[in-house]
C-alpha cells in the first residue's frame, strides 16, 4: 500500500503526465533503478513538491543520517535507488515488450516488421546446431539458472559450451515440441557477447532433425485418415473438430556434420515371448480420523503395511508404489476383494501409536507391450512404470533397505547425495548448503526403442550442526554480523526478546532431533519459548519441576546454558519443551526458503560448468547410482546402458545482423556494438530519480547518470540527458516497519499492472560502478522496453 501511494505522489508531482489524475501508458514510461529491496515512501508528500530537494545539503534536518551502530546498519539496508522515466510524448507504434531478465522478448516476424530484438532471445550466435536426434529430440547443452537444475544436454569433442560467473552467461534452454508433431524442437545456446553489447547473452538455434516420437513412418492407412479428417487445407478443423497433424517434409541438409553426445541412455526391459510385460494394478486408501496424511506419511505407512503387517508380499521388490493411491505388483497378491482393515502403528513424528484405516481394491491386470511403444495406451504406461521403478529404491524407508545406509533422499522428481565428507556439499550460507544429485525420466524412442534422461541436479538443504550453532549462525545472518558464537555462550546467558524473535523466525517449523537418549526422536519446532530451561517447569510425581531440574534427575544431564530459552516441540495441545544443547537439526532438511539475491548468484556460479565437466559429472553420478544393483530393477527385469548415446549434428553459420547502418557478422558467438547504433532508437525524453540512498551520496548518483547518458548517445538514442527531477526518500523507522524484503517482482507489478509504467531495476553496487558493459546492457534493455528495436537478422537470410 504504501508504494502504491508513492506512485501515485509522481502523478501528482508531474502533472503533464496525465489528466484528471490518470495515467496515460502511451504517454509516459518508467525506468526504475533499484536494489532488491523496496520500502516505504510513506512520508514524502511534502517533500516532493519543493524545488530545493537538488540542492539539500548533508546538514539539512530532513536527512536522517543516524551516528548509532544500529542508524548506520539500517543505513546500508536502505542503499537502492531507483530512477523514473516521465513526461514523454512518444507513443510506440508497435506492442512495449515486457521481458523481464534480459529485455523483451523478440516480436513475431511478419511481411512488413521483420525485426526480431536484441534484448530477449538473440537473433544469432556461435553457429547454428541442427541435431540429427536419433533418439530425441529434447537435447540441451548446458545449466539453466535456477534453485533445483535438472534437464539434458549435448557433450560434443568438436563443441564446448563456455560458463562464465555471470549468472546467466552460460546457459542452454529447450523450446520443445509436442510429442506428437515432427516438428524441430530449438534450443538456446548463450555465450557472453562483448563489451559493447553490454556483457548479455547471445543465441544459436539447435534444430532437432528427427525426434523420437517422430510419427515418419506412418502407414498408408494413417496417413489417409491424417489427409481425409478434412477436406480443406492442412490445419482447418474436421467436422469432429480434431486438426490434421502435419508431418514432417524432410530434413536440413546445410552446413559441416559432426557427431555429438547427449545425456541419453538406452534402456532394456526384460518381457515375455510376445513381448509384453504385465503387472497387478492395485488401488490402496490410507486414512486417519483425525489429519490428512503427507506423502511421505503414506510411503512408511505403505512400506510398514506390506512389509510388517500384513503377509501379502515377502520382498518389497516384486512391487512399486507411486507414493498416492495406487501400487504395481508382479504376481497377483492374495488380498481378499475389497479388503478393509486398521493397523496401529507410530510413524516417527508421531509421540505415540495411533489408528489408521486401510481399503485395497485390485483394479485389474495391466499388459504393457514392449514391441509397440508408439501406441497411446503403452505410451503412458511404460513410461510411468518405469519412472515410478527408478524412484522407489531411494524413497524406501531406510528400515527396509538391509546391509546398507542410504545415500540418496528424495526432493521432488530429483534424488540427492547425502554428504558424507566436508568436500561433498558446497556451503551457501551459514545454515544452508548445496547438496547434489540427479534427475531421471524414461523417454519413448523411435523405433521402440527405451531412453533414460540423465542429468544433474542442484538444490539446497539446511547444514547439519547443532540447536546451538543454529542458533549463532542464524543471529549472524539476521543482524549481518560474526559476533555469535557458540564459544561465546557461558551458562548465565541470556537472550534477549529481540534475538528470540530473531532466532524463531528461523527455527520455526523445521524438524530437529534430540540427542539426550539411546533412540533419536524426530521432532517439529511449534516456536522458541521465552522462558529458559530453568524457568519453565512442568507438573511431575503431583509436584512442580523445571526442565532444567527434570534432565538431571532423569537423565543425569546437567545442562551447560541452563538460562537460554527452550524449543517447544510436539502438538498443540501437547507440548514438549526441550532445551537448546540437547537438539540438532534433522537431516536431511530440504532449504524450501526463498534464497536471497547473492545467495542465489553464489547458487549458480557453483553449478554452471562446462559441457565436458558435465559429462564427467553425470558418469560419476550414474556411478554412484547404482542402477546395475537396485533390486526393484533387477525383479523387473530393466537394465541401463551406461553409455552416453551418439547423435549426428550439422554446425551451420549464424546470419548477419544488422545495427543501424552498420552489418555485423558474429565470430565465435561473439558480436560488438563498438561504433555502432541501435537499429530503432526511441525518442528521448525527461525522466525523474528517486533515490534510496544517503544525500550524501549524490556525487556516485550523478556519475551513474553522466554514464547512462553518455552510453545511450553513443548508441544512437540522442538528447539523453540528465535526470530533471530527483526525489530523496527518508524515515528510516517508517520505511523498514512498513515494508521489508519487497522484492524486483513487486516494482514490476505497481509499474507495470497496477500504474501502467515501464519499470527496470539495478543494483547500487551497478550504481556505484558504471562499467561501460554494464550501461551498454542497460541501454539495450531501456531502447527495447520503449518499443524501440536493437538490432534485426538481415532481411535476405530470414
Amino acid at each position: 500500500m504504501a508504494i502504491e501511494r508513492t506512485f501515485g505522489l509522481w502523478k501528482r508531482s508531474f502533472p503533464r503526465l496525465s489528466k484528471g489524475m490518470n495515467f496515460n501508458p502511451e504517454k509516459c514510461a518508467v525506468i526504475v533503478v533499484a536494489c532488491v529491496v523496496l520500502y516505504n515512501f510513506a512520508k514524502l508528500h511534502n517533500d516532493i513538491h519543493e524545488d530545493e530537494e537538488d540542492q539539500r545539503g548533508p546538514n539539512d534536518e530532513n536527512n536522517l543520517v543516524p551516528d548509532d551502530a544500529q542508524g548506520s546498519a539500517k543505513r546500508r539496508k536502505l542503499n537502492k535507488i531507483f530512477l523514473t522515466r516521465i513526461d514523454s510524448d512518444y507513443a510506440p507504434s508497435t506492442p512495449i515488450g515486457r521481458g523481464r531478465g534480459r529485455g523483451v522478448a523478440p516480436q513475431p516476424l511478419s511481411a512488413k516488421n521483420q525485426v526480431p530484438t536484441i534484448g530477449g532471445p538473440r537473433p544469432a550466435s556461435n553457429a547454428v546446431l541442427n541435431v540429427v536426434a536419433q533418439v530425441t529430440g529434447t537435447v540441451v547443452a548446458a545449466p539453466t539458472a535456477s534453485s533445483q537444475i535438472a534437464g539434458a544436454h549435448v557433450v560434443g569433442a568438436a563443441i564446448k559450451v563456455a560458463s562464465t560467473e555471470k549468472a546467466s552467461s552460460s546457459s542452454l534452454s529447450v523450446t520443445s515440441v509436442g510429442q506428437l508433431t515432427a516438428a524441430t524442437a530449438s534450443l538456446s545456446l548463450r555465450s557472453q557477447s562483448s563489451a559493447g553489447a553490454g556483457g548479455d547473452a547471445t543465441t544459436a538455434t539447435i534444430a532437432a532433425e528427427t525426434l523420437p516420437w517422430s510419427h515418419q513412418q506412418q502407414s498408408d492407412e494413417q496417413k489417409k485418415s491424417s489427409n481425409s479428417v478434412s477436406g480443406d487445407s492442412a490445419g482447418s478443423k474436421s467436422s469432429s473438430g480434431i486438426i490434421p497433424i502435419e508431418t514432417r517434409p524432410g530434413y536440413g541438409t546445410l552446413g559441416r556434420r559432426l557427431r555429438v553426445r547427449s545425456n541419453y541412455f538406452r534402456l532394456a526391459v526384460k518381457a515375455d515371448q510376445d513381448g509384453n510385460v504385465i503387472v497387478h494394478h492395485y488401488r490402496i486408501e490410507i486414512t486417519h480420523v483425525k489429519k490428512v496424511l503427507k506423502r511421505y506419511e503414506l510411503r512408511e505407512l505403505f512400506w510398514e503395511i506390506m512389509l510388517t503387517q500384513s503377509n501379502f508380499v515377502q520382498e518389497p521388490w516384486t512391487l512399486f508404489y507411486d507414493g498416492g493411491n495406487s501400487f504395481y505388483t508382479q504376481k497377483k497378491i492374495s488380498v481378499p476383494a475389497n479388503f478393509e482393515t486398521s493397523y496401529r502403528f507410530a510413524l516417527p513424528s508421531d509421540i505415540r501409536p495411533s489408528d489408521y484405516n486401510v481399503k485395497i481394491t485390485y483394479i485389474g491386470e495391466l499388459t504393457i507391450d514392449v514391441n509397440n511403444t508408439t501406441a497411446n495406451t503403452n505410451r503412458f504406461a511404460i513410461n510411468n512404470m518405469l519412472d515410478l521403478l527408478f524412484h522407489q529404491y531411494y524413497s524406501l524407508p531406510q528400515r527396509f533397505i538391509q546391509n546398507e545406509k542410504k545415500r540418496f533422499v528424495n526432493a521432488g522428481r530429483s534424488f540427492f547425495f547425502i554428504p558424507t565428507g566436508p568436500n561433498d556439499s558446497i556451503s551457501l550460507s551459514r545454515t544452508c548448503e548445496i547438496w547434489q544429485g540427479y534427475f531421471a525420466a524414461s523417454k519413448l524412442g523411435r523405433q521402440n526403442c527405451l531412453y533414460l534422461n540423465f542429468d544433474t541436479s542442484h538444490t539446497t538443504f539446511f547444514a547439519m550442526k547443532s540447536a546451538l550453532e543454529f542458533l549463532c549462525d542464524s543471529l549472524n545472518n539476521a543482524f549481518n554480523t560474526n559476533m555469535y558464537n557458540v564459544q561465546g555462550l557461558s551458562g548465565d546467558t541470556v537472550l534477549p526478546d529481540r534475538l528470540i524473535k530473531a532466532f524463531e523466525k528461523e527455527i520455526k517449523s523445521m524438524k530437529v532431533t534430540t540427542t539426550h537418549n539411546n533412540t533419536e526422536r524426530v521432532y517439529k519446532v511449534i516456536r522458541v519459548s521465552d522462558l529458559s530451561a530453568v524457568e519453565t517447569e512442568f507438573q511431575r510425581n503431583d509436584a512442580k519441576t523445571s526442565v532444567a531440574e527434570y534432565f538431571s534427575e532423569v537423565y543425569n544431564i546437567n545442562l551447560r546454558f541452563p538460562r537460554l530459552p527452550c524449543l517447544i516441540v510436539g502438538t498443540k495441545r501437547r507440548n514438549i519443551s526441550l532445551p537448546l544443547e540437547v537438539c540438532k537439526i534433522h537431516r536431511p532438511q530440504k532449504y524450501n526458503r526463498k534464497l536471497n539475491e547473492k545467495q542465489t548468484a553464489d547458487m549458480i556460479k557453483a553449478v554452471c560448468i562446462d559441457a565436458p565437466s558435465r559429462e564427467d559429472r553425470i558418469g560419476r553420478l550414474m556411478s554412484m547410482a547404482r542402477f546395475e544393483n537396485d533390486p526393484f530393477l533387477r525383479s523387473f527385469g530393466v537394465r541401463v546402458d551406461n553409455n552416453m548415446v551418439t547423435l549426428e549434428a550439422r554446425l551451420v553459420e549464424p546470419p548477419t545482423i544488422q545495427f543501424g547502418n552498420k552489418q555485423v557478422d558474429p565470430k565465435a558467438g561473439v558480436w560488438s556494438l563498438d561504433r555502432s547504433s541501435l537499429y530503432q532508437c526511441v525518442p528521448s525524453t525527461d525522466y525523474a530519480l528517486v533515490s534510496m540512498v544517503d544525500d550524501r551520496e549524490s556525487s556516485k548518483l550523478g556519475r551513474f547518470c553522466d554514464a547512462l547518458c553518455q552510453t545511450a548517445n553513443q548508441l544512437g538514442i540522442k538528447n539523453f540527458r540528465r535526470p530533471a527531477k530527483v526525489i530523496y526518500l527518508k524515515s528510516l523507522e517508517q520505511i523498514e516497519s512498513t515494508i521489508k524484503d519487497l522484492q524486483n517482482t513487486e516494482i514490476k507489478r505497481l509499474g507495470d499492472v497496477v500504474y501502467g509504467v515501464i519499470t527496470q531495476c539495478v543494483l547500487m553496487r551497478v550504481v556505484q560502478d558504471p562499467k561501460p558493459m554494464t550501461m551498454g546492457n542497460l541501454v539495450l534493455k531501456i531502447n527495447a522496453k520503449f518499443g524501440g528495436v536493437n538490432g534485426m537478422i538481415c532481411g535476405a537470410e530470414m
